[in-house]
């Protein structure tokens, strides 16, 4: 192979790779969006917000003032560890 043969094979690998990149971002971007939809937030009886995602109930545990990032713990047990972490996801309470 030339010279030139190299660098065009270098180049075309390159392009692959970006394009699996993309795609790669592609994909998470399209999940972050579907998992997005399963997210619901209303409001409990006393007045609280509570997080609904995939089945399971979360309450807010703790709002972090300077970035805004909201800690939601499991709803079901006091003894489940379970956490959800949303960063500026406050909307409308239906």
């Amino acid at each position: 192979m030339t010279v030139d043969s190299n660098f065009d094979l270098y180049i075309v690998n390159l392009y692959n790779f970006d394009l699996l990149l993309l795609t790669n971002a592609i994909n998470t971007m399209n999940e972050i969006i579907n998992n997005l939809e399963q997210i619901s937030i209303s409001q409990s009886q006393r007045g609280g917000k509570l997080l609904f995602y995939k089945n399971f109930e979360y309450k807010i545990a703790y709002i972090a003032k300077s970035t805004n990032k909201h800690t939601w713990r499991c709803n079901q047990d006091s003894a489940c560890k379970a956490r959800c972490y949303t960063i500026g996801l406050d909307p409308p309470v239906t």
